[in-house]
């Protein structure tokens, strides 16, 4: 549908929206014949604003639900003396040419007395959250590494477990790509196993009440797990840790529905790690009366 908008300068200056009203503002002196002033014309979901050169508020906003905006011109409206417009463009973007990464691959290193080199870090919650996993109830589980806290948090069994004895992934040549459901993209990273037929775990991260914080992904639920406040919160849509062009041969099930894929990738399964002992399984339930921590 055809849309057209108003925004006049002068004594008395107003914003007119189709079917939204108009807009007036008393503005007296707001353009000169004897220099050059600036203005700003600005949009967005909640309406249109006329803004001044370094002016904090708005001189003038008309709400309006229906935007559609192809093109801009400008006029004189009624008025004697001269007017020149300047525009002032953005400068042209230079076009960087892309890198393959070199390195970086993707590795679980135990958790010692510091943080490895090259944590991926996978959110945030009051502090930098990291990628970690450790052992709970026969399962290998990724969560999220707690700086403050010297340890990691993970989520089982709709609770919080707090575990010392850990893994943290390090390296950089992963990217996060939005997902949902049990939809496990080509190159996931495969994080642990459940303890019901070792079903494969995912990194996953979601977006909840302002923070970001890792979890994860177990297929057979179609959700993304994350540890918050004591307990195991789930989430359809989420985020998902993948190697770029690490399994060109590999593809979930549930991608691809009516195909079978019988390539084997040439990869090192990190579920027969050898830094994890799951005789030494420390998991334990996380309540708020330990150290009154809130994560």
């Amino acid at each position: 549908m055809k849309c057209d908008y108003w925004v006049v300068l002068g004594d008395r200056s107003f914003i007119h929206a189709p079917n939204s009203g108009i807009q007036y503002a008393h503005t007296p002196n707001i353009i000169s014949n004897s220099e050059y002033r600036q203005f700003s014309i600005s949009w967005s979901k909640n309406g249109v604003c006329l803004g001044q050169n370094g002016e904090l508020e708005p001189i003038m906003k008309l709400e309006c639900k229906e935007q559609n905006f192809n093109y801009f011109t400008f006029s004189m409206h009624r008025s004697i003396a001269p007017a020149h417009w300047r525009f002032e463009l953005p400068p042209p973007e230079i076009k960087r040419p892309l890198k393959t990464v070199e390195g970086g691959k993707l590795q679980w290193i135990k958790y010692e007395d510091s943080m490895p080199k090259n944590a991926v870090c996978g959110g945030h919650e009051h502090e930098m959250l990291f990628v970690a996993r450790g052992g709970v109830r026969g399962s290998l589980t990724p969560g999220k590494y707690v700086s403050s806290k010297a340890a990691v948090f993970v989520p089982w069994g709709g609770t919080t477990y707090k575990l010392t004895n850990v893994e943290i992934l390090c390296g950089y040549d992963c990217v996060w790509t939005p997902s949902w459901a049990d939809n496990i993209p080509v190159g996931a990273v495969e994080a642990g196993y459940s303890e019901v037929d070792r079903e494969p775990l995912y990194v996953g991260r979601v977006k909840h009440n302002g923070f970001i914080i890792p979890g994860k992904v177990q297929p057979s639920h179609k959700v993304c797990y994350i540890p918050y406040k004591n307990e195991e919160k789930a989430f359809k849509y989420y985020e998902i840790l993948i190697e770029p062009n690490q399994y060109p041969g590999f593809a979930y099930d549930s991608l691809i529905p009516s195909i079978k894929i019988d390539i084997e990738p040439n990869i090192d399964d990190d579920r027969n790690s050898n830094n994890y002992d799951e005789e030494n399984d420390e998991g334990h339930y996380y309540s708020e009366d330990d150290e009154d921590y809130n994560a």
